[in-house]
């Protein structure tokens, strides 16, 4: 994969969680473990 297309998976995976996020009105330790895992998934990503 180039890294366009693994900007355009991080950024969607972001969104998704954001949206969900939001939907489910998330709070706490629930929304910031999500974005971890975002993060990690980003951080993953890149440096597979």
């Amino acid at each position: 994969m180039n890294n366009i297309t693994k900007i355009i998976i991080a950024g969607s995976v972001w969104l998704i969680w954001t949206l969900i996020a939001e939907k489910s009105n998330l709070s706490g330790w629930k929304y910031w473990a999500g974005f971890s895992i975002a993060s990690l998934a980003t951080i993953a990503l890149f440096n597979g």
